[in-house]
């Protein structure tokens, strides 16, 4: 299942959790849909939400910093003709500099994930983490990939020494 561009999804429905595949495995921390936390731009929903990383069931956007973590959350994306494409999303992560961070990505539609592999080069961002603030991240994806379908996915990853409070959120 893929979804066309342009493609939008501001996590304010469970609907639009329904949109994502997650993989969290055995993982200690995991992404959940919920309402712990949401990002402050562009909301118009009585009910906001976000995808965030969470080692309470989503009860909060906290994580465990002694527990090793890697896990996934992705959408198959068809692109269309067009000489380039814009990926925009809200985040938010203080973590751990470049060991407690999330980063997205555009893999082949062939490729599978699993919590044994960590997606590192090629990604569409680099390692972000260090804001307790919401920040808009824009990405412009060249027209390379026109005309093919790619897993649009977002890794949460952390290591188990020091971290701070929250982890990844993602949103609009």
């Amino acid at each position: 299942q893929f979804s066309s561009l342009p493609f939008i999804c501001n996590f304010d429905t469970p609907e639009d959790e329904n949109l994502w595949t997650i993989l969290n495995g055995n993982q200690t921390n995991k992404w959940h849909y919920g309402t712990a936390t949401n990002s402050i731009f562009g909301n118009t929903s009585a009910v906001s939400g976000a995808m965030y990383v969470s080692d309470n069931n989503g009860v909060a956007n906290q994580y465990n910093t002694e527990a090793t973590s890697t896990v996934y959350f992705s959408r198959y994306i068809q692109f269309g003709s067009a000489p380039e494409f814009k990926l925009s999303f809200d985040w938010k992560c203080l973590g751990e500099g470049n060991s407690d961070y999330v980063k997205a990505f555009l893999i082949p539609s062939t490729m599978e994930l699993s919590n044994n592999i960590i997606l590192e080069t090629g990604g569409l961002t680099e390692r972000l983490s260090a804001t307790n603030d919401w920040r808009q991240e824009e990405i412009i994806i060249p027209g390379d990939y026109a005309n093919g379908i790619y897993n649009l996915v977002f890794i949460w990853r952390n290591d188990f020494t020091i971290g701070q409070q929250p982890p990844a959120a993602i949103d609009n």
